[in-house]
C-alpha cells in the first residue's frame, strides 16, 4: 500500500513539475533594437520583394511611441499608363499604451492536442510596421503566436485604428514581364488572330491591358462573366480603343491572346475563334477608366 502511495505521488509530481517547467520555458521573444526612425524605409511589397520572416520581438521596457508608421503589404490592383504600380507607407499618432500591451503579450506554447488546430493556414502577408518615440528613435516590433502556430495581430490592428496623419505614395517601376507575370496580360500590343472554331468558354483572367491607338495605357479588371457572347456579324470598322490579355491553351500549349474592342466593331477576338460580339457590361467594365 505504501508503494503505491509513493508511486502515485511520484507521478502527481511529475505531472507537476513538467507543467512548472512547461510554462517556465514560454516561447522566446527578443526586445526589438532601438535605431534612428531615418533608417527604416518601406520595402518593396509582395510580390515584388521576396517574403520575410515573420518578425516576433517585443516593444522595450521604456520606449513610449509617439508615432508610428505602417506599410501597404500589396500593391494597388492596376497598374498606371506609365507601367508603375502604387503601395503606400501610412502614419498613425494618438495613445499607443493599449497596441504596444497588445503587441507584448507572450506567445503560447505549441498545443498538445494539435488536431484541434484549423488545417488552413493564412498565408496573407502583414504590413511592415515600426514605432517612433519624441526623439526619432523606432523600433520593429512583431507578435506573439498563439498555441496552434498562428500569428496574433490585435496590436497591428489596434495600431491602425489610431488617428492617420497621412500617407505617401511610392511607386515600383515595372517591366513588360513583370506586368505579364502579375496581371497575366501584354503590355506590348498584339492583335487576337480570328478563326474558324467555335467560340466556346474560354479560360480567360479577369485583367487586361488597356491600349489607346496602340499605346499601353493601364490595367483594367473585370467582374462581368467572360461567356455567352452571340457570333459578331461582319463588321470592319477599326477598334482604336482595346483592351486585350493571354491565356494558356492546355491542348497547345501556347499562348493565346482575347482582344475586345472598345470601340469600332465591338468585338471578342481570341485566337482561332470566331469572333462574338462583346457585352454591354463588359465593356463597361473594361471600357472605365
Amino acid at each position: 500500500m505504501l508503494r503505491r502511495w509513493i508511486a502515485v505521488m511520484v507521478a502527481v509530481l511529475a505531472v507537476v513539475g513538467g507543467c512548472g517547467l512547461w510554462r517556465a520555458t514560454t516561447p522566446y521573444r527578443p526586445v526589438a533594437g532601438v535605431v534612428s526612425a531615418s533608417s527604416l524605409e518601406c520595402r518593396r511589397p509582395y510580390p515584388f520583394s521576396p517574403p520575410t520572416g515573420i518578425p516576433i520581438a517585443t516593444v522595450p521596457a521604456g520606449f513610449a511611441p509617439v508615432r508610428a508608421v505602417t506599410c501597404d503589404p500589396y500593391s494597388e490592383d492596376e497598374v498606371a499608363s506609365d507601367r508603375t504600380v502604387g503601395y503606400y507607407e501610412h502614419r498613425w499618432e494618438g495613445n499607443f499604451d493599449r497596441a504596444v500591451e497588445l503587441l507584448n503579450r507572450r506567445s503560447e506554447h505549441s498545443t498538445w492536442f494539435p488536431g484541434g488546430c484549423s488545417a488552413e493556414y493564412s498565408l496573407a502577408q502583414l504590413d511592415q510596421f515600426w514605432l517612433i518615440d519624441i526623439d526619432g528613435r523606432a523600433v520593429q516590433p512583431g507578435f506573439p503566436r498563439d498555441s496552434c502556430g498562428l500569428v496574433k495581430t490585435a496590436g497591428l490592428d489596434e495600431l491602425k485604428q489610431l488617428t492617420a496623419e497621412g500617407s505617401t505614395e511610392h511607386r515600383i517601376p515595372l517591366s513588360d514581364e513583370q506586368i505579364y507575370e502579375s496581371w497575366g496580360c501584354r503590355s506590348t500590343y498584339r492583335p487576337a488572330t480570328a478563326g474558324t472554331a467555335p467560340a466556346t468558354a474560354l479560360p480567360v483572367g479577369n485583367r487586361f491591358c488597356r491600349f489607346s491607338s496602340g499605346k499601353f495605357i493601364g490595367t483594367v479588371s473585370r467582374s462581368t462573366v467572360f461567356d455567352g457572347f452571340a457570333s459578331a456579324p461582319e463588321c470592319y470598322a477599326t477598334a482604336n480603343e482595346l483592351a486585350s490579355t493571354s491565356y494558356l491553351d492546355t491542348l497547345s500549349g501556347q499562348e493565346r491572346v482575347v482582344t475586345v474592342e472598345l470601340d469600332g466593331c465591338q468585338r471578342v477576338v481570341a485566337d482561332g475563334y470566331v469572333p462574338q460580339t462583346a457585352s454591354k457590361e463588359l465593356l463597361h467594365d473594361l471600357g472605365s477608366r
